[in-house]
């Protein structure tokens, strides 16, 4: 008995998606909705897992987003989001400076740290990559607090 899903993505790029969808039959029927995720009606305790990659860095209100995920996801949820520090790209639009500023922003908007990956700089430490200010990747694993 397949259960069907839903496959919420907030990124520009449709045609990616519809593309995606014709690559192969799902293992189970899902819908694909284009939207805007702070300003969609979207119920609370909605999602059982919520995946976010590199998609932080390019918001003005990471707060907004960070608590609009813990709306929407489930008490016992999956939530990945992948982000990163020291990394100013021109369309990095908020520029996380520690992993203490990201932790902080977890717990402020009802997150708590399951797992955590942190990816310095090719061919340096974590310790260097902060102390010179060089980028650093970081994916965590994140559950509601409440």
């Amino acid at each position: 008995d397949a259960k069907a899903c839903a496959v919420e993505r907030m990124d520009q790029q449709t045609t990616e998606l519809v593309n995606h969808r014709r690559r192969g039959k799902p293992a189970r029927p899902f819908e694909i909705r284009n939207m805007d995720f702070l300003s969609a009606d979207v119920p609370a305790n909605t999602f059982d897992a919520v995946v976010m990659g590199d998609v932080l860095e390019h918001v003005e209100r990471p707060d907004l987003m960070m608590k609009q995920i813990c709306n929407v996801a489930t008490k016992d949820a999956y939530i990945y989001i992948s982000t990163c520090i020291d990394s100013p790209i021109v369309d990095h639009i908020y520029l996380f400076e520690s992993t203490q500023e990201l932790e902080k922003l977890f717990n402020d908007c009802g997150l708590k740290i399951v797992k955590e990956l942190f990816l310095p700089y090719e061919g340096t430490t974590m310790a260097e990559s902060t102390a010179r200010r060089l980028p650093i990747s970081v994916v965590y694993q994140l559950q509601r607090i409440s």
